[in-house]
């Protein structure tokens, strides 16, 4: 900004009194203008500064990985295998599945495991309870193929219907009315919905994957394990 200018003292050529009063002005003159430059150049420095670390911001908040069930906090939330343990609690929603989710999974077997495709995704919302007043809301994160470790096993089809029809009648619960919590519902799973088929269905499969995930075997006691319920599901 001041690259250019120059400082101009007037000289008193009548006068040889105030020569060394002329010089210091001008020694004074210069160094107030080396440190206007520095001034600026930290100020441009500084803004510089500033906005990389905004567009840093930016590109953190559109990473790649945001949103993905890794990133979301689900995996392995339960820290227990039993029910014994009441926090933490997960109110599920399942928000959407592909279109073809009520259809059985026999296309995916490949004569020793079945293999889902790395790109078929449910999507669900869910709300975490650590505590009976302290929750967070995670919303509308993909779960799919890609998101199941190799060799997972499920706890099965009939397990899950076991846990999802099973009556809590053991502990407090809202009844019939299915809320964000922290109380369960007296009934697990919905009436209606994708998951009560009495076949392995394409969405139950996923479900069944994304519970183990979560770290919730369903398998070891179905009917007493309560700090998972589902607000609701698809009804195709």
């Amino acid at each position: 900004m001041f690259r250019n200018t120059v400082f101009y003292v007037p000289h008193d050529r009548n006068s040889t009194h105030h020569s060394g009063a002329a010089l210091v002005l001008r020694l004074l003159a210069t160094t107030i203008g080396s440190a206007l430059l520095f001034g600026c150049a930290n100020l441009s420095s500084g803004l510089t500064s500033t906005i990389n670390q905004g567009l840093t911001s930016m590109k953190s908040m559109s990473s790649p990985n945001a949103g993905t069930f890794d990133s979301s906090g689900l995996r392995g939330i339960f820290t227990t295998q039993t029910g014994s343990s009441q926090w933490p609690r997960v109110a599920l929603t399942i928000e959407s599945t592909p279109t073809d989710a009520s259809q059985d999974i026999i296309r995916w077997w490949t004569g020793r495991e079945y293999a889902v495709p790395a790109n078929y995704c449910i999507q669900v919302s869910a709300v975490v309870w650590t505590s009976s007043r302290e929750s967070r809301q995670i919303k509308q994160v993909p779960f799919c193929g890609s998101d199941i470790p190799s060799g997972q096993p499920g706890a099965g089809n009939l397990k899950i219907l076991e846990w999802g029809n099973a009556t809590r009648r053991d502990t407090a619960n809202t009844g019939f009315n299915r809320t964000i919590g922290p109380l369960p519902p007296v009934h697990p799973m919905p009436p209606h919905g994708i998951l009560l088929s009495g076949n392995l269905t394409r969405a139950g499969f996923m479900f069944d994957h994304l519970v183990m995930s979560m770290g919730l075997d369903l398998a070891l006691d179905p009917t007493h394990e309560q700090r998972l319920w589902l607000i609701s599901t698809p009804l195709n």
